[in-house]
């Protein structure tokens, strides 16, 4: 998109939002997000792998603390929760339209519900198989220059996890912020539900957004210690 070719409107083409909220597991789910600090790239690279290496040692393997479970996941048939995907997908498309795709994505998940309770599947779909490929399709662990990471665990858990963190926070290797919920928001885009969907993961009741607020406190006391030592150091060394 150049800036020169004015405004553009946004695609939202295979954007679905039909889940209800899955439950916690263990206790509830911890949106947590880390950045290494060191300017070595290599170093920061070193510095998230003891961060992977904790949390596999504190939670187990990947599918103790995968925030979706195939058995939690229920297609919704709440008002408040379709009508995220609604409001998106049928704005501007008048009154009849618009109540059609709601009476549409109704019914599409009461024969969802049907078919992923008999297991059902039909000739394009392995509905049977949906919800696994769900889960294996999400991004509840990603990086982006941040690692970004949706955790189902009990408060003993998080509590040694914080006390690692903190650890490397301390010594300058990292900053992080989390933020507990007690379910997962999932929302989707699907091109295909055979195979080519892809599924985003985040934490209820503030998730990501409250981790984000929690690790830019973080950055800014690093900030602040980094050049507290600095101006120590310019001291002594001109004394």
């Amino acid at each position: 998109i150049e800036e020169t070719n004015g405004e553009i409107d946004g695609s939202f083409e295979g954007f679905e939002c039909r889940w209800q909220n899955v439950p916690n597991v263990n206790g509830h789910k911890m949106s947590l997000l880390v950045v290494a600090m060191n300017p070595d790239p290599e170093i920061n690279r070193e510095t998230y792998g003891n961060v992977l290496k904790q949390i596999r040692n504190i939670y187990g393997d990947e599918a103790s603390y995968h925030p979706l479970r195939t058995d939690l996941l229920q297609l919704s048939l709440s008002p408040a929760l379709l009508s995220h995907e609604w409001r998106v997908r049928s704005l501007g498309t008048g009154a009849v339209r618009r109540g059609k795709y709601l009476l549409g994505m109704v019914l599409q998940n009461v024969a969802g519900r049907y078919l992923f309770k008999r297991k059902l599947d039909t000739k394009t779909v392995q509905w049977s198989r949906y919800r696994n490929d769900l889960v294996d399709n999400s991004d509840f662990r990603k990086f982006d220059g941040v690692l970004r990471m949706i955790i189902d665990g009990s408060d003993e858990q998080a509590m040694r996890l914080g006390n690692f963190l903190d650890t490397e926070f301390r010594a300058g290797h990292l900053a992080y912020g989390t933020h507990k919920s007690q379910e997962a928001l999932v929302t989707c885009i699907v091109f295909s539900y055979n195979g080519n969907h892809l599924h985003f993961v985040d934490g209820s009741d503030g998730g990501y957004a409250l981790a984000a607020k929690d690790l830019k406190q973080r950055v800014a006391e690093a900030k602040t210690f980094l050049k507290g030592r600095s101006t120590v150091q310019v001291t002594t060394s001109g004394a």
